[in-house]
């Protein structure tokens, strides 16, 4: 049986801000893409001008919107040296003697892990997940080499899903495309 130890043991809060703009670089973390640049992710340019009360996340570390966590945004920095995120989100470390920050958060995204966030969020309108009630959550403790294994296949696992969505995405154009030879229609949905 896998030993289950409580998650607030392992990481730390960081909340360290953009103080003297020492970045503008400001990220925002999506279910689908994890960290992506802000102006990327939305159609207009939706954070403040001032920068200075920005939380600054190092690569590794991770960050989520604690309104947002239940649906599955929450990341692992892994595109620069540093970023910033809204003061809204919260930011933490991992002790990596223990555990990977990438095992943490696909943790934090598996079905396990949702029930447990559903669990402990707390609202009204919408549930947010604050720092205090993710270090409640009770992680299968394994060692890191088992750690490894485990994100390797699920990498693998995905990296296949994406390969076969792309056959999907052509294969449904093709019946498109036939049906329109087939009968005429000049648009197709």
């Amino acid at each position: 049986m896998t030993n289950m130890v409580k998650l607030g043991r392992f990481v730390k809060a960081s909340t360290k801000k953009n103080k003297g703009l020492v970045c503008t670089d400001v990220y925002s973390v999506s279910n689908s893409a994890g960290f992506i640049r802000s102006t990327e992710y939305f159609s207009k340019e939706v954070f403040s001008k001032e920068l200075s009360g920005y939380k600054l996340v190092r690569f590794g570390m991770i960050a989520y919107n604690p309104s947002r966590i239940n649906v599955g945004s929450v990341a692992v920095q892994d595109k620069c040296g540093q970023a910033i995120v809204s003061p809204l989100y919260v930011v933490f470390e991992v002790d990596e003697r223990f555990f990977l920050p990438d095992y943490v958060c696909r943790f934090l995204k598996s079905r396990p892990g949702q029930s447990q966030i559903s669990f402990l969020s707390s609202g009204t309108v919408r549930n947010n997940l604050k720092f205090d009630a993710l270090c409640k959550m009770a992680i299968p403790q394994v060692d890191l080499n088992r750690q490894i294994s485990v994100i390797s296949v699920l990498e693998t696992v995905e990296g296949q899903a994406r390969e076969l969505q792309i056959w999907l995405d052509k294969l449904d154009e093709l019946v498109k495309s036939r049906f329109a030879e087939m009968f005429g229609a000049e648009e197709w949905p």
